[in-house]
């Protein structure tokens, strides 16, 4: 399973590539959008919010977000706020320890 994975990858980054800039802000939707892509061909539940904890080969995936269903609204500001926290550190690093 971890090859035809690999391959599926693959095919959607060129996709993808063609699709998003290196300006574009990611949301949780398009988060989404890009697991439902690249894992829809082998898995039915590609791009859904899990309702159950799960793991591979002793690895665990991050915990399920149970009750969220089909609304993304919590889930977009979660998303937002590391989108935010993360172009912070990044402008910090470039800028200095100054900026707040």
């Amino acid at each position: 399973m971890d090859e035809v994975e690999a391959r599926e990858q693959l095919r959607v980054l060129r996709e993808l590539i063609a699709i998003y800039d290196e300006a574009h802000v990611f949301t949780a939707t398009d988060v989404c959008k890009i697991h439902r892509t690249w894992l829809g061909p082998i898995y039915s539940w590609a791009g859904e919010y899990r309702q159950v904890n799960i793991s591979k080969e002793d690895f665990p995936f991050a915990a399920a977000r149970a009750g969220l269903g089909k609304d993304y609204e919590p889930m977009e500001r979660i998303f937002s706020d590391v989108v935010r926290r993360t172009r912070r550190g990044a402008l910090r690093a470039e800028s200095g320890p100054d900026l707040p």
